[in-house]
């Protein structure tokens, strides 16, 4: 359990035992189950704008996991990550009236996320947000020509092999590895088109030659461009030991990998001498397969109540309330939930009033390259599976084990859940 959740969880288990013993036909209370901190202050606002229904958050470090098969509701809404999978879909109950009473209109959506949220011809989830991955850089730097918001890879490698420097003992400043995060290793195979998405049985699947193709490159950058492993090694210890923020404000590294949550974590004060451009290939962004959805699991007894906050959070005037109160209060939460709007509008619109260095920085829609559905262990397998197998890859000049023989590996020795 999470520390800073405590008693919120203590305060939900009370109402949930009253409400246990309390039933009724239709609640104007719903509980949100969720592992977002933001929503705290989200369901506040909403408590304050309205006196006919209410919200109380149930922190969840899983919430997806009480989304059981026997007929149980925990909570009257999720919110979460992977609900978008088929093994969780049918869980939840139709959202079409809502569009029908003309409540919401799908065009304020993205439309491949919104579409994502569908079953059985049927609307069961709304997007909430999402992430796009970045490279922050000193302010001073000269990226490009037209110094778009945009930066590919051909154009960080060139930098890269401009801004360092080396001499017999070392590499003094070394533009970029990619083996510094390894969630930038992970990006690779999404800029390769690695297509990481759930098979029709749930399954996790992928095309081997562009995995291979992505390997090939994290090679070729540490073995070609940066001098090899011992190199990036000596390099790393011998100056990673400072904040990625310092090293580039000393121009001792070029870049390094962030989203806008973390980046937007950073002090004013310090995302002075820093800015942000989004990693793309060619003219398209990869959006990181971790959306958040909304969802009203079936027999949710607090349905209307939950159909109200979401009808509500759905409204880009509301979220234009929700950044206002989040500036207000001074937090360091970066947009909606920590990330760009599932609604265009706040996104090109409203979202650049409150982040001044994001005018002319946003992506259009056609920018975007949303991700295909995930398995529901998506999470696990990204962080027990595939990234450690790429870290051991960008170490080795030979591949001794092929990735459908690690993750069939992992998936013997797993766990029962």
């Amino acid at each position: 359990m999470k520390p800073a959740y405590t008693f919120s969880l203590l305060v939900t288990l009370s109402i949930l035992l009253l409400f246990t013993a309390c039933p009724t036909k239709q609640r104007t209370t719903a509980i949100l189950s969720t592992n977002r901190p933001e929503f705290t202050s989200y369901a506040e606002l909403f408590n304050s704008v309205q006196d006919e229904y209410r919200l109380v958050i149930a922190f969840n470090d899983k919430p997806r996991a009480q989304l059981s098969d026997n007929g149980g509701v925990n909570s009257d809404l999720v919110i979460d990550v992977q609900l978008n999978s088929q093994q969780y879909l049918n869980k939840f109950a139709s959202l079409e009236n809502l569009f029908m009473e003309e409540k919401l209109d799908a065009d304020r959506f993205y439309p491949i996320p919104f579409e994502q949220g569908q079953y059985d011809g049927q609307q069961v989830l709304l997007p909430i947000s999402f992430q796009i991955p970045g490279l922050m850089f000193h302010a001073e730097q000269q990226i490009t020509e037209q110094d778009s918001f945009l930066i590919n890879l051909e154009q960080v490698k060139k930098l890269n092999q401009e801004f360092s420097s080396q001499t017999e003992k070392g590499f003094t400043k070394l533009g970029l590895s990619l083996r510094w995060d390894s969630s930038l290793l992970y990006l690779i195979t999404l800029l390769k088109e690695t297509d990481f998405h759930e098979g029709s049985s749930g399954s996790l699947i992928w095309n081997s030659q562009h995995l291979k193709d992505s390997v090939d490159l994290i090679r070729e950058w540490t073995y070609q461009i940066n001098a090899g492993l011992t190199a990036e090694r000596e390099f790393s210890q011998k100056f990673l030991i400072e904040p990625p923020y310092k090293l580039i404000a000393k121009k001792r590294i070029l870049c390094y990998y962030t989203d806008a949550a973390d980046f937007y974590s950073l002090s004013p004060q310090l995302r002075e001498n820093l800015k942000l451009r989004w990693l793309a290939d060619e003219d398209t962004i990869s959006v990181l397969p971790n959306m958040l959805f909304a969802g009203i699991p079936h027999g949710a007894p607090g349905i209307e109540a939950a159909k109200a906050f979401i009808t509500w959070f759905s409204n880009p005037a509301s979220q234009e309330e929700l950044l206002a109160a989040t500036q207000y209060k001074r937090t360091r939460t970066f947009g909606i939930a920590g990330g760009l709007s599932a609604l265009p509008k706040v996104n090109e619109q409203i979202l650049p009033t409150y982040y001044p260095s994001l005018v002319g920085y946003i992506p259009t829609a056609s920018y975007l390259d949303f991700p295909p559905p995930m398995p529901a262990d998506w999470s696990m397998l990204r962080d027990q599976v595939i990234i450690p197998w790429l870290e051991k890859q960008a170490e080795s000049e030979t591949t001794d084990e092929l990735l459908r023989d690690h993750l069939a590996t992992w998936l013997r020795q797993k766990p029962a859940s």
